[in-house]
């Protein structure tokens, strides 16, 4: 007669044969953490996208302070050089 071995492991060992809490806890972590860099990659991307809006706007502000700059000295019969060529003093 022959007795069948039950292993005795610990539940969810490769002993046991079975699927133990621990293992299930486990998928669910690992679940829980793949959900949670979804949500995390999504919303840094919702920023990103917003600090490049708001970064524009800035851009298109100060290129109207410098356009309307330029043409306050046009007016007064200034002459305007770019930065690079005005040199020191001037």
């Amino acid at each position: 007669m022959k007795i069948a071995s039950t292993g005795g492991g610990f539940s969810g060992s490769q002993h046991s044969g079975g699927t133990g809490a621990a293992d299930i806890a486990a998928v669910v972590g690992q679940v829980f953490d793949l959900l949670g860099g979804f949500a995390g990659s999504f919303y840094s991307a919702k920023a990103q996208k917003r600090n490049l809006r708001h970064q524009a706007r800035m851009a298109e502000i100060n290129a109207r302070v410098a356009e309307t700059g330029a043409k306050t000295e046009l007016a007064r019969g200034g002459q305007i050089r770019p930065p690079c060529l005005a040199g020191p003093g001037i």
